[in-house]
């Protein structure tokens, strides 16, 4: 989600309270809008992190989301997503925008009424997509997004007493370019990035906040139950000696099929005299 770029000065003066206010309002309205059950119905998980640099280092804040592909209903039962998106972006851009708008305006109404008013009537872009599912994904996400900085060392191509050249991707046009800076200007562009002293650029909301951990734990434990209780198959990890088969997961007493397998303890080597 980017901002316009009318509101880059306003977020510049106050940028610990402006960056704060951004990632609550962004990340509370896409959970109002996925507990509504004409989109999902459920409390949805975020994490949320800050960006404030373009590719050629200029100042451009924004937040990136991982977001759960469901949610937990009122029951605590888990909703999937219904359609192939979770919510509407054009809603959830207006809504971003409007919350934002009247919270400028309670908290500091000087500093909204220093806001050039065409901000309120443009769009706040919002993109969405289907990352993808699994632990592998949570991994390369924090990897690609949390750990990411304004520009690395790779993408500085030389430097002298006076310049720094750097490279970088031109997204619209689909290719790399080279940039010559003088020293200062490049200096000034990497120091706009410096976030406040004690800000969190990563937060989480949702069912990913720490306050719903034990519901997020209950919630774990029952979808393990579910997927036996669905006939699925649960597999041992490569390492161990023998497959699970429908044999295993039959209690030898009672003859129930309804076992669920949840650790299976190694056991101990011999050793030698």
């Amino acid at each position: 989600m980017t901002i316009p770029d009318t509101l880059h000065r306003v977020f510049r003066s106050r940028q610990k309270r402006m960056y704060s206010l951004l990632i609550k309002t962004a990340s509370e309205s896409l959970i109002q809008l996925a507990d509504d059950p004409k989109h999902l119905g459920g409390r949805v998980g975020i994490l949320a992190v800050l960006h404030t640099w373009a590719n050629n280092l200029t100042y451009h804040p924004h937040i990136h989301m991982l977001v759960t592909g469901g949610g937990v209903d009122g029951d605590g039962r888990w909703i999937f997503c219904k359609k192939k998106y979770l919510v509407p972006v054009k809603a959830l851009s207006k809504l971003i925008r409007g919350k934002f708008k009247a919270r400028l305006r309670r908290t500091d109404n000087d500093l909204y009424r220093s806001v050039d008013p065409s901000t309120w009537s443009k769009d706040w872009v919002v993109h969405s997509l289907h990352y993808g599912e699994g632990k592998s994904v949570v991994l390369n996400y924090l990897a690609r997004y949390v750990f990411r900085i304004a520009i690395t060392n790779n993408r500085i191509i030389s430097m002298d007493q006076r310049h720094v050249t750097i490279r970088y991707k031109d997204r619209k046009a689909g290719r790399w370019i080279t940039s010559r800076l003088e020293g200062s200007e490049f200096i000034r562009r990497f120091l706009q990035h410096v976030l406040p002293r004690g800000f969190h650029k990563v937060r989480y909301y949702g069912i990913w906040h720490k306050s719903n951990a034990h519901h997020v734990s209950t919630l774990a434990n029952s979808m393990i139950l579910a997927s036996i209780m669905s006939g699925r198959p649960i597999r041992q990890s490569e390492n161990e000696d023998s497959p699970v088969t429908d044999k295993t997961l039959k209690c030898p007493h009672c003859g129930s099929e309804q076992l669920v397998l949840l650790e299976q303890l190694s056991r101990p080597r011999s050793r030698s005299p």
